[in-house]
């Protein structure tokens, strides 16, 4: 989503969920901090009419906000807090997400066919995750981070 400073009063003419391009478009005379060779969202991507300061790293897209030289950073929320907290402590209560977010992506484990375990590298994964779902310990790590369960995320997107 996109992250600014709370004193940045800016908000979206319509909802991204309506239409995102149209949401972007009401925010065209600010600038954006993206990361190069990023993929955001298509919408995002395609929109040419946007303000995009590309820099090497979200650190970089966060310290341009810092100084003003951005109104928002396109930026993953738990990657923004983890940067947050352990690189630039500064922005710690001056910065705020735009809701509602773009985008919720999915996040995917993988094994590689290469290894030779992988198999029970996946079967012992599931088992574990089995187990933490099963007695909640799974919604509790979860929550301990910040992060919205999926449950939550697809009661919010069947909301929309």
């Amino acid at each position: 989503g996109l992250l600014k400073l709370k004193r940045n009063r800016s908000v979206y003419g319509v909802s991204p969920n309506v239409d995102q391009t149209q949401a972007l478009e009401s925010l065209k005379d600010k600038k954006f901090g993206v990361v190069r060779g990023y993929l955001n969202t298509p919408e995002f991507d395609q929109a040419d009419f946007l303000n995009k300061v590309a820099t090497r790293s979200d650190e970089g897209s966060l310290r341009m906000l810092m100084i003003g030289r951005v109104d928002f950073v396109f930026i993953d929320s738990l990657v923004a807090d983890f940067l947050i907290r352990t690189r630039i402590p500064r922005l710690k209560d001056e910065t705020e997400l735009l809701e509602p977010a773009l985008a919720y992506k999915p996040l995917y484990i993988a094994f590689s066919k290469r290894h030779p375990n992988h198999q029970e590298a996946l079967t012992v994964f599931n088992r574990g995750l089995a187990i933490l779902k099963e007695t909640g310990e799974l919604d509790r790590i979860l929550q301990y981070f910040g992060i919205p369960s999926p449950t939550a995320i697809q009661q919010s997107e069947l909301a929309l």
